[in-house]
């Protein structure tokens, strides 16, 4: 009981708050000593930064920064930046406890990083807004797409391919991130330019209104901007009303709606933006009833590379053998929302003649808030022949995978539009997914593709079933998902999308 107790304190924040004073308070010793260990307060620094601060004891300056430094922007240590552990976690400056404290309670497990201050104060408070506003001015056609992260998942994934649409018809794009991530390599080698940096101020900082007029200078500099994703929306509702159109682009669902601070935020930040587009059917029916009703949300799925020339099997060739063996691909973050959970019970229903006749690869990162999981899927994989988890990959070799398999499986409990649905029908490969996610409106259950109810245990359980049976449908089910993809995601249709949307923005008075 105790440590369920503890589990819902640190991933709420309210409760955090909770747990935060109780930790003070009661383990008051034991704490700071937490704080002390981990090397990232150093009293000799923070001093520097505080007034009367060589008066001050060692004691004296932590409980400073715990209790208003840290509203004030100073700094802890060197190695931890208050106003960017601020920028990646949002919600954050809205309660009563540290960035610092954040970190070594919750963060560090679940895949947060402090950033140093030297790092962050060179982008965000010295010149390097004023050298990419220069940039910008010296540009024909300049565009700005604020991205969350760099990250090689699907929104960011999605965003570069509209930057090199954009490059196509003139434009010149510049992709801006608040976090680093392994995408970001492959977006200058595709001839992207992209800088990383804490754009949103924090209405906490000391340099709060200055920072707010510059981030305003930066923008309108561009043609118009481009928000990516519902997180870069909640922070735009700090930022000014620019002199310039500003356009957004929702990839989220359900999930990014139970956020402490996006739903309060929402309409506010909507309602500053002069186009709104969503990549699915399934997001607008998720965030439309929250907005005004004057807000117009429009259509505007991506576009991806086909990743292989597509060979359409010789159907006669397959038989419905009952020794034939049906290869599955599990994609995704080994998360409950991806819907490993409701594999793992599915494949239990199976008849065990049919388990003799499966094989599944399963490939994606691990999540750091979900270990145990993803401890479970691993050892559920190691204790089988026909299973096999490959872990986090590249992916040129993700690529690979789709040529090893015959189905892919995207039981996710909500999704808005999964890239690797859009690769796999890319492949010619059929695929199962679930009915919250946006590709589930793009296909006819069992024509181009299967359709299970999201967290039904039973359905999915079936859906594997009818595959194993039918490897001859299931063959025809994929031929005619291509169909899906060339209409959709082929990316001369999307750049046809990209210079509509590009029309619309540049008729903006």
């Amino acid at each position: 009981m105790k440590t369920l107790s503890f589990k819902l304190l640190v991933t709420n924040p309210i409760r955090f708050g909770f747990m935060h004073i109780m930790a003070l308070f009661v383990k008051g010793s034991k704490w700071r000593k937490k704080i002390e260990d981990s090397g990232l307060f150093d009293s000799e620094y923070y001093k520097t930064q505080v007034a009367g601060g060589e008066t001050m004891s060692d004691s004296a300056l932590l409980y400073h920064y715990l209790r208003t430094g840290w509203k004030a922007g100073y700094d802890p240590s060197e190695a931890f930046c208050t106003d960017a552990y601020c920028d990646q976690f949002y919600w954050h400056n809205k309660f009563s406890y540290s960035p610092l404290e954040h970190y070594l309670f919750w963060g560090y497990r679940h895949d947060c990083s402090p950033i140093p201050s030297s790092y962050y104060r060179d982008i965000v408070h010295g010149q390097g807004l004023e050298e990419w506003i220069g940039w910008a001015k010296r540009q024909e056609r300049p565009v700005l797409l604020i991205s969350h992260e760099f990250s090689n998942t699907g929104a960011p994934i999605a965003l570069l391919g509209m930057a090199e649409s954009m490059k196509k018809i003139g434009l010149t794009p510049l992709m801006v991130s608040l976090t680093s991530g392994n995408l970001q390599g492959e977006i200058t080698r595709r001839g992207i330019e992209n800088i990383v940096v804490g754009l949103f101020p924090s209405p906490y900082r000391r340099r709060y209104k200055e920072e707010r007029l510059r981030v305003k200078r930066f923008m309108e500099a561009f043609d118009f901007v481009v928000f990516n994703c519902i997180i870069g929306l909640c922070w735009a509702a700090d930022l000014p009303k620019i002199d310039k159109p500003s356009l957004c682009w929702i990839h989220d669902g359900p999930v990014a709606m139970k956020n402490v601070f996006v739903t309060s935020r929402l309409v506010e930040s909507i309602s500053k933006m002069s186009l709104v587009y969503a990549v699915s059917q399934f997001t607008i029916d998720v965030f439309a009833p929250h907005c005004d009703k004057n807000v117009l949300f429009q259509l505007f799925p991506y576009g991806i590379s086909d990743i292989g020339e597509h060979i359409e099997p010789e159907v006669e060739s397959i038989s419905d053998d009952e020794q034939q063996v049906v290869r599955f691909l599990m994609p995704g973050q080994i998360t409950k929302r991806k819907g490993h959970h409701i594999l793992l019970e599915a494949i239990k229903k199976l008849p065990d003649d049919y388990l003799k006749r499966i094989k599944i690869i399963i490939a994606g990162p691990k999540s750091m808030s979900e270990m145990d999981l993803y401890e479970r899927v691993v050892g559920w994989a190691d204790s089988r022949e026909n299973v096999e988890y490959r872990g986090e990959l590249s992916h040129d070799l993700f690529v690979k995978l789709y040529d090893e398999v015959d189905i892919v499986l995207c039981p996710s409990l909500e999704d808005p539009l999964p890239i690797v649905c859009a690769e796999s029908l890319s492949k010619g490969k059929a695929i199962i997914v679930s009915d919250h996610t946006g590709t589930a409106g793009l296909i006819d259950d069992k024509k181009n593709g299967l359709i299970v109810k999201a967290g039904n245990i039973d359905s999915l359980a079936d859906a594997i079933c009818y595959a194993i049976e039918h490897p001859r449908e299931m063959k025809e089910v994929g031929n005619r998902g291509r169909k899906v993809f060339e209409e959709v995601f082929d990316v001369d249709s999307f750049d046809r999308r990209v210079a509509q949307m590009v029309d619309a923005a540049y008729s903006i008075k």
